[in-house]
This record gives C-alpha cells, sequence and structure tokens, in this order.
C-alpha cells in the first residue's frame, strides 16, 4: 500500500468523507486484488466490501464480474470503450457464487431485512443490495471495492456508475466545521508587519521581505 493512500484516508477520515474504492491495474503482472482488500481492512481498519470479481489477472485479465448483478462484464475496442455483458463463464461459476455469499453477508451485518433474507437462504434482490450499499456507504460503515486497468479504461465505466449510485450529492456531505484560528494577541494589541530582510533592486528600488 503506497504512502499517499494512507494519506488519503486520514483526510477521508477527518472530513467523513464516503468512499468508493478502485484496485488499479489487474493487467499488471503480480495483482492479487483478495490481497489488497485484505490489506485496506487491517491497515485502514476499512470494511472494504468486494463488487467484483476478476476474469482473469496479469496478461489474462478480460473483464470483471458483477456480483450484485451476477453477469461477467467485458470492455472491448481499441479503449475498453465498449460494455459486454454475457453469464458467468461456467469455470467461474462457483467462486463468484462464493463471492456473492460473502459480499451479503458482510452487507447483512447492516441491514436487518437483509440479515433474515440470508438466515432464511431466500433470494436477495438486486434493488434491495443497491440501497444497502448505498446506505451503509454513505454511512460511513463500509468502502465497496471495483476492480479494473484505467490505462485500458477497462472497469472504469462501472466505478462511475457506482459514483452516481452509492456516493451522496456532494452538497449533502456532512462536514465538521473548520477549526477558528486561535488568536494570540494580547488585548488592544494591534497587528504589525515584519521585516526579515531588505533588497535593492535597480528598476524597483527598495524591496522588503516580510
Amino acid at each position: 500500500m503506497q504512502s499517499q493512500s494512507l494519506t488519503v484516508d486520514r483526510q477521508i477520515k477527518r472530513y467523513g468523507v464516503p468512499r468508493l474504492i478502485f484496485i488499479n491495474k489487474l493487467d499488471r503482472t503480480g495483482a492479487d486484488p483478495i490481497r489488497v482488500c485484505e490489506e485496506v481492512r487491517t491497515r485502514l481498519g476499512v470494511e472494504a466490501v468486494l463488487m467484483q470479481l476478476p476474469i482473469g489477472l496479469g496478461a489474462d485479465y478480460e473483464g470483471v464480474i458483477d456480483l450484485v448483478a451476477m453477469q461477467a462484464v467485458y470492455f472491448d475496442g481499441d479503449s475498453g470503450e465498449e460494455l459486454r455483458r454475457e453469464e458467468i463463464p461456467e469455470s467461474m461459476q462457483a467462486d463468484a457464487q462464493s463471492a456473492r455469499d460473502q459480499l451479503l453477508e458482510r452487507l447483512a451485518m447492516f441491514d436487518d431485512e437483509l440479515m433474515e433474507l440470508c438466515l432464511g437462504e431466500d433470494p436477495v434482490s438486486e434493488a434491495l443490495i443497491h440501497k444497502v450499499v448505498r446506505r451503509s456507504t454513505i454511512d460511513l460503515d463500509i468502502a465497496p471495492v471495483f476492480l479494473g486497468s484505467a490505462y485500458r479504461n477497462k472497469g472504469v465505466q462501472p466505478l462511475l456508475d457506482a459514483v452516481v449510485g452509492y456516493l451522496p450529492s456532494p452538497g449533502l456531505t456532512a462536514r465538521p466545521p473548520p477549526s477558528p484560528r486561535r488568536d494570540r494577541r494580547q488585548p488592544g494589541m494591534t497587528r504589525r508587519p515584519m521585516n526579515f530582510r531588505t533588497r535593492f533592486g535597480g528598476r524597483v528600488g527598495r524591496l522588503r521581505f516580510g
């Protein structure tokens, strides 16, 4: 995990801003989004909820599995601009179902209706999942995780859809008021500029820096 990620995390927590997480560069050798998710949970203390499963990694990266709609999503075209949805490959159906079950288990911790459906092993609608994800994201309970390769424009479209669907309007985001600046002057004192350097320029004359 990069130091800039830790810095961004501190600012997010300071101002109480809902977040989405995008794990990038799945087309690179050694990409491991599952490990990154665990690292986010342990190092940042964030309930990272995986919303997708990769179809291949590294040079074999082709797309993602949407764990809400349970569909395979491919990004065609020279720049991955064409979205194509198909059935999940047979070889990945078991892994996809297991990942979806884990998604529902994590979300059920924040919604009683979903918890009852999971305990009763009843089907869960996409609409309910989207509702729980949005509310839990805004309440800062979870951080939905999306996957892709931004350089190749793969995975960007679902991320943008999630921004619209799961994040609140910026005007509705609660932010703590800024801390008032302390005025260290004694009563009755006035501010005076302090000159700490003087230079003489040919055309401009005397320059003071304060």
